[in-house]
């Protein structure tokens, strides 16, 4: 349903290391996917936290729900 588009993705907290992030990420887990909506346009923009060789990276996607009521 979603496709992931490698030029939004951004990388954060490159210096941290993944035993530093631990506490992070118990307080991200439920933050991780977070959706704005937006009713005028209704779009839902949908940030996701990943890990890679010990680094987060954040991406952005937004979903357009006006192709679904079409």
């Amino acid at each position: 349903m979603f496709r992931s588009d490698t030029k939004n993705k951004k990388r954060i907290a490159p210096n941290l290391k993944y035993a530093q992030m631990n506490k992070i990420i118990r307080l991200t887990l439920l933050c991780s996917y977070s959706f704005s909506l937006f009713s005028q346009n209704e779009v839902v923009q949908i940030n996701t936290i990943f890990f890679h060789k010990d680094v987060a990276y954040l991406n952005t996607e937004y979903l357009n729900l006006n192709k679904y009521y079409e």
